[in-house]
């Protein structure tokens, strides 16, 4: 699996619209064993929430959603999800909060994997309205650089 790491992210305002570029530097590989050990070690933490494995015994459904923008760690989480027999969902981060809170609920999600970034401006009104959250996982890296 190949990714690009962000040097340099410049927003520039076009007639009212935000546009983002990005400067990104040279892929970085990982082998298929790597990313298969962040599966299998990501699969075995969402066993090991509570209720999880439980409700997987007992054949019942969980739904974990996805609530970030694609990236590396996206595609892990979804992997790591579906190893373990979940049903998973998408949630897109363009959407408005209406419609978050309507595919959450809609869908039961209990687990999100979601981007760091998005929780703050979510916890108040997407997150804390809805009742089957049960665990929100964090996922990714700010697509802002660090600065040294």
């Amino acid at each position: 699996m190949g990714v690009r790491p962000i040097h340099e992210c410049v927003t520039e305002d076009e007639g009212g619209k935000k546009k983002q570029f990005w400067r990104k530097g040279k892929y970085e590989w990982r082998t298929y064993n790597e990313i298969h050990a962040d599966i299998r070690n990501a699969a075995r933490g969402l066993a090991l929430l509570p209720g999880i494995s439980e409700k997987r015994l007992q054949r019942k459904q969980v739904v974990a959603a996805l609530l970030a923008e694609t990236s590396q760690e996206w595609m892990i989480s979804a992997q790591a999800a579906l190893a373990c027999g979940l049903t998973l969902t998408t949630v897109y981060a363009t959407l408005g909060h209406e419609a978050m809170l309507h595919g959450l609920n809609q869908t039961e999600a209990e687990i999100i994997f979601m981007d760091w970034g998005l929780f703050d401006t979510l916890k108040d009104e997407v997150l804390a309205n809805c009742p089957a959250l049960r665990h929100i996982i964090f996922i990714g890296k700010d697509l802002v650089p660090w600065t040294v």
